[in-house]
């Protein structure tokens, strides 16, 4: 029953994402040559840069930092620590990226339950 309800979940959530896009995409081809769309989009782009920006500040502040307080004593080395060693093995292996969520989620679940 639990399986059923997040497919239904999962559809309803996927499916307006798709038509959206579906409609954004053919409104983008029609409009593409026009100056003035073109300078709405420039505009979209920055701010949707900013938002973006503004986000991984957010996300870094949660990860590096165990407080709001910016003291060397506050900051989680060992996020720093897992980051270091996982950049050159990402690096040098070719895996889907799928596979670097799940094991980060594994570590984490692995730091939580051994602190």
């Amino acid at each position: 029953m639990e399986l059923c309800g997040a497919l239904i979940a999962t559809i309803s959530f996927v499916i307006p994402a798709i038509i959206f896009m579906t409609i954004v995409y053919k409104l983008l081809s029609k409009f593409k040559d026009n100056k003035k769309f073109e300078r709405v989009m420039q505009n979209i782009r920055a701010t949707t840069f900013a938002n973006i920006l503004i986000s991984c500040i957010v996300i870094v502040k949660m990860i590096f930092l165990k407080e709001e307080v910016l003291e060397i004593n506050n900051i989680n080395w060992k996020c720093i620590i897992l980051i270091i060693i996982l950049i050159p093995i990402i690096k040098k292996t070719k895996l889907p990226t799928i596979f670097y969520i799940i094991v980060s989620g594994i570590i984490g679940i692995i730091f939580k339950i051994a602190v």
